[in-house]
Formats: structure tokens, sequence, C-alpha cells
């Protein structure tokens, strides 16, 4: 049972998603809440603000789009909206188990490029050893 309702996310933004998109997302949102933070030990209330605000961001993400585009050559370019970053914090803010901001917020690890290694013993030239 979700925690926040599409009537409260269009108090906070102005959309032109239909209430059944926006209880998509709100019910997207209640599935990660209901997950990650239920054994967080938090309020019935900070759990329905972050899930309200998690709600908020998805349903802006779903309105940017391609912004620009040109066909010869192939050059697109999408839009960016401070206001997902904006919901996406105030939701951190309420989150004292530090999920939100560890899931959404902080950069994802990039695995580092392990060395090749090729097992070999080389001679090169005159007056080189083996070094083994």
């Amino acid at each position: 049972m979700p925690r926040t309702t599409a009537t409260a996310i269009k108090e906070i933004l102005d959309t032109t998603l239909s209430t059944a998109q926006i209880n998509a997302f709100i019910a997207d949102a209640n599935l990660w809440v209901t997950e990650e933070l239920t054994s967080a030990a938090l309020s019935a209330e900070r759990m329905e603000i972050i899930e309200r605000y998690l709600a908020c961001a998805l349903t802006k993400l779903r309105e940017l789009g391609l912004k620009s585009s040109t066909i010869g050559d192939v050059s697109e370019s999408y839009q960016t909206d401070a206001d997902v970053t904006d919901y996406l914090l105030r939701a951190a803010s309420f989150d004292s188990s530090g999920k939100v901001r560890q899931h959404f917020l902080a950069p994802k690890p990039v695995a580092q490029a392990q060395p090749i290694i090729i097992p070999a013993i080389m001679n090169v030239g005159k007056g080189f050893a083996e070094d083994v």
C-alpha cells in the first residue's frame, strides 16, 4: 500500500502526467522504500516523505526527454532538470540510514581496469639475461 498519493505529488510539482502515470511512479517509489528502508527503523511519517520525494524525482525524470536533435551526422542532446536532484536531496535529508544518498546520489564505483599480464620469458638482444 503506497504511503503517498498523486494529490501530494501534484501539490509539490506541476506536471502534465496523468494520475495513473503518477501512481505508477508512486508504486515504484513505494517498492524501493518498503524493501530498502523498512529495516532502518524510520517513522511512518519519514518514510512517507521519502517516498513522496522519490516519486517526485521519478515523475520529473519521465518528463525529461530529447531537447534537440540533428539528423545529418547524428547529434542529440537531452534535457536535465535540477528539480530531480532537489527532490532526491530532500528525500535523502529525511533518510537517516543514508540509503537514498547511497543509491541515488552517490557516484557508482567504476571497476578498475586490470593490467594484462602475459607470463613469458624473453631474451631481447645481446647482453640481456633472464631474470627468473
